[in-house]
Order: C-alpha cells, then structure tokens, then sequence
C-alpha cells in the first residue's frame, strides 16, 4: 500500500470509528458507515476518490472478473486502483471524462446531500418514470478541480446504455481535486474525517418535531399526574382488567406493560421502571401469582410511588412479602369481592393525597424548582 492509500484508508478507518459509536441510524450516510461492505479508493494523477458503499449497493470484480467479497462495518473490503479515471468510476455512462460537466467544484468544502442527476438524453426518455429532483444537461454530471473537495452522500445518477435506462446509487463519495488536501499526520486525517463526519450527519438526523429531553418531561407532567400502573397476572385478564375499568371509572387512565412497546435495548425492569416513573401511583392486582411479586419488591425497596394492593380475598398470592408489605406505610392492603369505582375510591384518595404531600415536601427541599416554575 502506497503512502497516498495508507491515507486515505486511515480517513476511512476514522469514518468508521465515529459512525459505531453513534446510534444506529436508517439514513444514508449513518447507515452506510455502519454497514460498510466495500471502501473503494483511486488515485487518478494527483486527485484521489475514496468511495464507501454497503454489500448491497456495490460489487467488485478483481482482475479476473471475480467478485470480491463484501466485508463488514469493523473491516469492509478495501480495494485500491491507480490511474483510473475517477469520472468513469463513479459516472460510467459517459464516454469522455474530460468533457464538460454539469457542476464543477472547485471549492475545498462542497457537501452534495440527497441530489439526483441525469444524462440529457435519460431526462429525455425516461423523466416520467423516474422523478429526478436535479439534471445535467450535460452527460457529466460532477467535475471537481484540482482546489475543490467533494463529499456526496446519497447521490442518484441515471444514464442510458445500450438504449436502456440504468440507475446507479453513490451512498458515499470523497473527491479530493489534488493530493495535498488529504492531511498526512494521524492527528489532521482524524480532524479532517470528524469535520466530514459532522457535515455529513447533517442531512442524516432524524425529524423529532424539536424534541428535546426538557420538553418531553414536560408533557409527561399532566399525563402522569392521571396515569396508574396497573400490575398483576396477564394469565387471568378478568381481575386485572376490572382494576383497570374501575380506574378509568375515577378518570384515571390505566397503564398495562403488556401493551407498552419493547424497546430494543431495554429490560423487562427497565420498562417496568418507566412505567412507575409515567405514574401518579400503583395498583398491584394480587389475585394470583406472577410476575408482580417481583416487582413488588422493587416497588418496596425504592418506594417510589403510593402503592395499593387489591385482592378479592384477604389471603396474599405469596406471603413473602406480606410483612413488608403490611408494615410500610407507603402501601395500602385491601381486600373487596369485586373492583369497582365506588370500592376503591377511598384508596385512590389516599394514594393521591399522598403524592400531593410528596409535591409539597419535594418543592421546598429543592429550591431551584419555584424558580423554573417562575
């Protein structure tokens, strides 16, 4: 490996340390970094064109025509190729790489995000098929000059061979015009592929309507203040969903874990834990045993939330616990032959009394909330 490729895949290799240590991403430019099959680097004279793409979207062949295999995110296949035109590479429609192109840049900091280009005569012929949001109106779409750098990140280019439309998908282009502006130390290589990192995360965010971790707690206040997690057997529906019916009964609006959504990297004591924190209080439907036993322990140990503890008999699912239980007074034992409204309303009286008095007790001790509410 020549000291120019040794370069430019340690600018690759930087690319790729920064895209495994971000989320995992659907968009273009995130996803391809993090799914990296081939890294295709050519130098042409002086200018050099390093070119990533997914298993997916690119196929090499080697000398002999065979395909060489794709890698992966932590080693993709590198392949270098000298004195090829770099045009012809990533433009293989056109016939003459050195006549005149439909953009030229010639600036050390162009990003060509999401475009779509077309050789005129594919614009003609083929417009309506496929919608294309730029075309040239010339056969060479991109030319850059010997002081211009490119980055192009998802770049739809249509031309026609043989009297057939092709299509082709660039995920990842870096053009640099002359060698000199692909840095020489480690230090100014990773540099240079964190400031394109960040350009090219630009386009590759996605939309949260200005979601921001502030404003969520904030939308969860009122919805909390009304919410209550309702914890018992899933086996038996009738028990767990007469609590939850008598809840709504009161106004309150039940939350069931079963029909919470799994996230990915969350534990079953995670998503039980989110639930509690989205909660005015907790009612656990002791009527048999289950999973909330195990919960019940959490709840005991943290004492997070005002806890009433339902049964259609005095005798507990499990008398482990019971003492803990019994003798806390953040919990409330009750026993009635059937949920209703009117049976638990004292208790959800009690729990909410509770919590305002934890709103009192919490606003004084933290001082800086009179201000934020100010």
């Amino acid at each position: 490996m020549t000291e120019i490729e040794s370069r430019a895949a340690g600018y690759v290799w930087q690319l790729l340390r920064f895209a495994n240590a971000s989320p995992r991403s659907k968009s273009c430019f995130l996803h391809t970094l993090q799914n990296a099959g081939y890294v295709l680097a050519i130098t042409e004279s002086s200018r050099i064109l390093i070119q990533i793409d997914t298993a997916d979207k690119l196929e090499i062949t080697d000398s002999k025509g065979l395909v060489i295999p794709p890698g992966n995110a932590d080693a993709p296949s590198l392949v270098v190729l000298s004195n090829q035109s770099i045009e012809q590479t990533l433009f293989p429609g056109i016939t003459d790489p050195s006549e005149p192109a439909g953009m030229t840049v010639g600036e050390r900091w162009v990003v060509l995000d999401g475009l779509a280009f077309a050789s005129p005569r594919f614009a003609k012929k083929y417009w309506s098929e496929v919608a294309f949001s730029r075309h040239c109106a010339k056969d060479l779409p991109i030319r850059v000059t010997e002081n211009g750098c490119l980055l192009g990140i998802e770049l739809l280019y249509g031309w026609e061979e043989e009297e057939e439309a092709q299509l082709r998908l660039i995920q990842i282009a870096r053009v640099f015009g002359s060698s000199d502006m692909l840095p020489e130390t480690a230090q100014d290589i990773e540099s240079l592929a964190w400031s394109d990192f960040t350009r090219g995360l630009l386009g590759a965010r996605p939309t949260l309507d200005n979601w921001s971790f502030a404003n969520h707690l904030k939308s969860l206040a009122a919805p909390a203040a009304a919410s209550v997690l309702v914890l018992g057997s899933y086996r038996v529906d009738s028990a767990i969903e007469e609590a939850a019916t008598a809840l709504r009964g009161l106004g309150y609006t039940p939350i069931l874990l079963r029909d919470a959504p799994d996230l990915p990297f969350q534990t079953n004591t995670e998503k039980f834990l989110a639930g509690v924190m989205c909660s005015a209080f907790v009612v656990v439907v002791d009527t048999e045993p289950s999973g909330h036993l195990s919960e019940l322990t959490h709840l005991l140990d943290l004492r997070l939330r005002p806890v009433l503890v339902l049964r259609h008999k005095m005798d507990p699912s499990s008398c482990f616990l019971e003492d803990r239980i019994k003798t806390d007074p953040l919990f409330r034992v009750a026993a009635m032959p059937a949920f209703s409204p009117q049976s638990i309303a004292g208790l959800t009286a009690w729990a909410r009394t509770e919590m305002e008095q934890r709103v009192k007790d919490l606003n004084g001790i933290n001082h800086w909330r009179s201000r934020a509410s100010s």
